[in-house]
């Protein structure tokens, strides 16, 4: 039997690193579409199909998925992780935010009911 060295200097006899070996050495510098001989417009049709496919196992299983995860409980864990300055850091950040935004709200309200309040008084 023949002894065949690889590219890291090792040597088997195996019809299968054999296999391999030529595999490796004709595939060398094509992408996968290439080497199978798979055309662009094909390769968009597959492309389309498989995410199709897997939104569809997404989609049915994503249920499972939740439970499994049990994310509750994931957040509860991280939360009880945090240092209170943390929390109570993240609560001001939040807190901010949404104050800023009823803000903005008040006086766009407040400039509204204004005007219209001068439209009415003027007829």
């Amino acid at each position: 039997m023949r002894t065949i060295e690889n590219e890291g200097g090792q040597s088997s006899t195996t019809i299968g690193a054999l296999f391999v070996q030529v595999l490796r050495e004709s595939a060398k510098g094509k992408t996968i579409a290439e080497f199978c001989g798979i055309r662009s417009e094909e390769i968009e049709q597959i492309s389309l199909t498989l995410a199709s496919a897997l939104l569809k196992l997404i989609e049915t299983r994503m249920p499972r998925l939740v439970e499994a995860m049990d994310i509750p409980s994931m957040v509860s864990e991280k939360i009880d992780s945090l240092d209170m300055k943390e929390v109570e850091r993240i609560v001001l950040q939040v807190v901010k935010k949404e104050l800023a935004w009823i803000t903005w709200l008040g006086g766009i309200l407040g400039a509204m009911i204004g005007f219209i309040q001068s439209i009415i008084s003027i007829l």
